[in-house]
């Protein structure tokens, strides 16, 4: 996995569309895992399916082959690191099909704990 802290420049991005749906996840952070989380992730290859980046409190993921934006999550400082604040997925089924709310959190929620302990998403 590349070490170079991600940025809105590194890979093809197309921002959400309007129709997004809010979501309910609960989750904190170390203050180690708020760091990868951070650094987001630039593919290395066709097996990766997300460019994931920070910027002004948002983690941004975008699917690697569409750039279509999918999630942007605020995070907020805690004592333990940091917690997320605020969920938005895409709405527009033709950029995403999320399923019901329990699936799209633990999609979500999967990817998120994948990109907090600094292995490949």
């Amino acid at each position: 996995m590349s070490t170079e802290k991600a940025t809105r420049d590194s890979w093809m991005r197309i921002p959400m569309p309007e129709a997004k749906m809010r979501l309910e996840v609960d989750r904190t952070f170390s203050q180690e895992e708020c760091e990868c989380l951070q650094r987001g992730r630039i593919p290395q290859d066709m097996d990766d399916r997300w460019f994931i980046y920070f910027e002004d409190d948002w983690l941004f993921l975008h699917r690697s082959w569409t750039g279509h934006g999918i999630y942007q999550i605020r995070l907020e400082p805690s004592k333990e690191g940091c917690k997320i604040a605020e969920v938005w997925a895409n709405g527009d089924p033709s950029q995403f099909r999320p399923g019901t709310p329990e699936e799209n959190n633990r999609l979500l929620l999967g990817l998120l704990n994948n990109l907090a302990s600094c292995k490949p998403v």
